[in-house]
């Protein structure tokens, strides 16, 4: 089943961090985009990339209903 989108994840890392924002283009198509899903919004963290929960709240987005704050530890640049 696809996601229904009511969670939003908020990163925080330090500036030069590793990451990949993955999103898809309009039509669907693989075009310029690294996903065939529109809208996908993906954040791709390296291989075995460690992650802190800092908060689970209620959204202050209309758009969501919770935002999960998490936090990137220990990562070699």
């Amino acid at each position: 089943p696809k996601f229904g989108g009511t969670v939003r994840v908020i990163y925080r890392m330090p500036p030069g961090s590793k990451a990949l924002y993955v999103d898809g283009t309009p039509g669907g198509g693989w075009g310029s985009g690294l996903s065939k899903n529109m809208g996908e919004r993906e954040v791709v963290l390296p291989r075995d990339q460690e992650i802190k929960i800092l908060e689970v709240k209620a959204s202050t987005n209309s758009r969501y209903k919770v935002d999960v704050i998490v936090e990137v530890v220990n990562q070699n640049r």
